[in-house]
């Protein structure tokens, strides 16, 4: 009996100690093979030869982002689909500032549908080639807006070999057409050459829309669209007391676009905007 209760004590003597080596063999190749990472990696080049001093935490954090980030450039398989691409435009609500570049504005990703079932059914039905192609464009502007985005004309520019001036025809016509806006990044954050979906707001704003329905007709923010119409109501109160030409300057407000503000002044208004002025000119 002695000798069995002997026995078995060695027994499971050595099975504890076979299991401590072989955690200690696992743990010895874990700590080799787990540097074979790309965060391992990241983390030796800080640390080693970028000569950074801020130590293995803050390498850590830096670490999280660089991953995160290639993550969002290399979407997975059954995230991307097949006819879907991935491509990085300005984030939404990284408006533009004077003096502020391109580098300087944060991007984000989003997933652009280069072909679908609907452009086969549409192949399939006789619609052109090239009107299956402008339809595509105009979607990836409110496919990039869904997700938080804002494409360029420039964007769609590259991703479809045509020039730009063709890409803001496209647009233009589409909104001539439909009466909706497409939200470009110029429509959105107010900048380059174009005015009308100024325009468009003050149209609607005239026809007695609220605020709100004009924000998700035009795809613009609540906060654009009365900015806009506070400046339409200022150059309509400063055309009853000043010549046009100094309206700019004191709206401080582009020709141009005065100009399309005040073609949009109802004729009643004008009209009392002339009374007013000969009042004026009486005194």
């Amino acid at each position: 009996m002695n000798y069995s209760r002997n026995t078995q004590k060695r027994e499971k003597k050595e099975d504890k100690i076979a299991m401590k080596e072989e955690k200690n063999w696992r743990e010895e190749h874990y700590n080799c093979i787990k540097h074979k990472s790309l965060r391992s990696v990241l983390h030796y080049k800080f640390l080693n030869e970028y000569g950074f001093e801020k130590g293995p935490v803050v390498v850590e954090a830096i670490v999280d982002d660089i991953l995160n980030l290639v993550n969002q450039f290399y979407c997975k398989k059954d995230v991307l689909g097949p006819g879907r691409m991935l491509w990085f435009v300005v984030d939404k609500e990284d408006r533009p500032m004077r003096g502020k570049t391109y580098a300087q504005t944060k991007l984000v990703p989003v997933i652009l549908t280069m072909v679908d079932e609907k452009d086969f059914l549409a192949f399939k039905e006789g619609t052109p080639l090239s009107e299956i192609r402008k339809q595509r464009i105009i979607n990836w502007f409110f496919e990039a807006y869904k997700q938080g985005g804002l494409m360029t004309t420039l964007d769609a520019s590259m991703l479809t070999g045509r020039e730009e001036t063709s890409i803001s025809e496209i647009v233009r016509k589409y909104q001539q057409q439909t009466g909706q806006m497409v939200p470009t990044r110029g429509n959105v954050h107010d900048i380059g050459p174009g005015i009308t979906h100024k325009a468009k707001v003050i149209e609607l704003y005239l026809k007695k829309y609220l605020t709100p329905e004009i924000a998700q007709i035009t795809s613009h923010s609540r906060q654009a669209v009365d900015r806009y119409i506070q400046g339409f109501e200022r150059v309509k109160m400063l055309a009853g007391k000043f010549p046009e030409e100094e309206i700019p300057h004191l709206a401080q407000m582009s020709k141009p676009l005065v100009k399309q503000y005040l073609e949009l002044i109802p004729e009643e208004d004008k009209k009392e905007n002339k009374s007013a002025a000969l009042s004026k000119n009486k005194l």
